[in-house]
C-alpha cells in the first residue's frame, strides 16, 4: 500500500495480473457456452417464478434446492427449457441467435517503481496495454452465439 493505493512491486506482476483478470472476466464471462448458459437460466428462472413453481425467497435458499423444485415440476415449458441447457453452441458473428456484452471492465494496476513513487503498469508494459486493448475490444463487440442443436 501506498499512498492508500494497492501496489505490485513488479511489472511482471502487474502483467500476470492483468492476463489473470481478463482471463476471468473476459475470456471466461464471454465464452459462447457461459453466455448461452446465462440466457436459459435467466428464461428458466422467469418462467419458473411467473408461474410460481419458484418464489423469490427460493432464490435465498441453496442452488440444489433451486434446481431440484425446477426438475420436480411437472411444467412442459419449464422443462423443455431445462433441457436447452444441453445444446451445443459456437461463436459465430454472421450467423447467430444470441448477441450479448458485458459491462466494460479495464484494470490499470499500481506498480511499485522504487523510492516510494508508482507508476499504472500501462506506463511501463506494452503487454498490459496490448491486454487492456484486447479486453476493451471484446468487451465493446460482445459474443454473438449460434446454436447448433435447435
Amino acid at each position: 500500500m501506498i499512498d492508500s493505493k494497492i501496489c505490485l512491486k513488479t511489472v511482471e506482476a502487474a502483467e500476470w495480473f492483468v492476463k489473470a483478470y481478463y482471463t476471468e472476466v473476459i475470456d471466461f464471462f464471454l465464452h459462447p457456452s457461459n453466455v448461452y448458459g446465462y440466457v436459459i437460466l435467466t428464461d428458466i428462472l422467469k418462467i419458473a417464478m411467473a408461474k410460481q413453481i419458484i418464489h423469490i425467497d427460493d432464490l435465498l435458499s441453496d442452488d440444489e434446492t433451486v434446481w431440484k423444485k425446477l426438475i420436480d415440476s411437472t411444467d412442459h415449458e419449464l422443462l423443455q427449457k431445462m433441457k436447452d441447457i444441453g445444446k451445443k453452441v459456437t461463436y459465430d458473428e454472421g450467423d447467430y441467435d444470441i448477441h450479448q456484452k458485458k459491462k466494460v471492465r479495464i484494470i490499470d494496476p499500481f506498480v511499485l517503481v522504487g523510492n516510494g513513487r508508482i507508476k499504472k503498469a500501462t506506463e511501463l508494459s506494452t503487454k498490459v496495454r496490448e491486454l487492456n486493448e484486447y479486453a476493451l475490444e471484446k468487451s465493446l463487440k460482445g459474443t454473438f452465439v449460434r446454436v447448433l442443436n435447435t
